[in-house]
């Protein structure tokens, strides 16, 4: 019995080992490739679920690696390159969002959509992949949580800036629709609050008359509405002398709450 095991796991071991070689290259992958890549002989092939295969070879004295489908359909290429070559803004996305892990390989890509960067990132034990344009701004990282909850939330923003908070979290300014808005995230990607520039037309008037009776002089600062998972608010910022007041009134005008800072 042992012995028939046996034999079976040599069989399934030879079986595996010899499914794939590059003589196993479909002729149309072969052909596509020798028509980007002419008189390059020193080629190694990888077959992935023979639905994609991979050429790495040399050109230039670079190391490239290029992907075909099994139609020979070219689908992409890329070469390994210094972290110096990639922009700077490129680097510091990945030193922003990933500031415990290492940037462990650089590469430019080229496929038919266009040319761009990749940065594979070392986290623990997985590679995560970030790509960004021929211009360095971020094109895709399936990895963060941070950007995609933002992006569902907030489809189409513009003039978007990322900070990194003291306590760890993320603020996001940006504008949607207009409006000026800051929207802030836990190192998660949790949702925390959003704050966005109000006017006083949308404030209800019991708010003003409130003010109007506990404040005989003031000035008008600002109005953000603050919206959170405890709770919606309109606060209202008046300078009082010297003293900065943020007054806080729910949807319906009522006050809240206030804070006080000395300016």
């Amino acid at each position: 019995m042992i012995r028939k095991l046996l034999i079976l796991v040599i069989l399934i071991s030879f079986m595996l080992s010899s499914c794939f070689n590059g003589t196993n290259v479909p002729s149309l992958v072969k052909k596509k490739f020798e028509e980007l890549y002419p008189n390059n002989k020193q080629v190694q092939w990888v077959g992935k679920e023979n639905t994609k295969y991979v050429a790495t070879f040399k050109q230039d004295e670079k190391t490239m690696i290029a992907s075909f489908s099994k139609y020979g359909i070219w689908l992409e290429t890329k070469s390994a390159i210094p972290e110096t070559i990639v922009p700077a803004i490129s680097v510091g996305y990945v030193k922003q969002f990933y500031p415990k892990a290492h940037i462990a390989e650089n590469y430019t890509v080229k496929n038919p959509d266009g040319t761009f960067f990749e940065i594979d990132v070392k986290k623990d034990t997985s590679t995560l992949v970030v790509i960004f344009d021929k211009d360095g701004k971020l094109f895709s990282d399936e990895n963060n949580a941070l950007l995609r909850n933002f992006k569902k939330m907030y489809p189409n923003p513009s003039d978007v800036k990322w900070v990194r908070a003291d306590d760890g979290k993320f603020d996001v300014f940006f504008k949607d629709q207009g409006k000026v808005c800051k929207v802030s995230f836990a190192i998660d990607g949790h949702w925390i609050e959003t704050q966005t520039l109000a006017s006083e037309t949308e404030v209800p008037e019991i708010a003003f008359t409130y003010i109007k009776k506990n404040f005989k002089s003031y000035e008008l600062k600002g109005i953000i509405f603050v919206k959170s998972t405890d709770s919606d608010l309109f606060d209202i910022v008046i300078l009082v002398k010297d003293k900065e007041i943020n007054l806080y009134f729910d949807l319906e005008g009522n006050f809240v709450k206030k804070d006080e800072t000395n300016k």
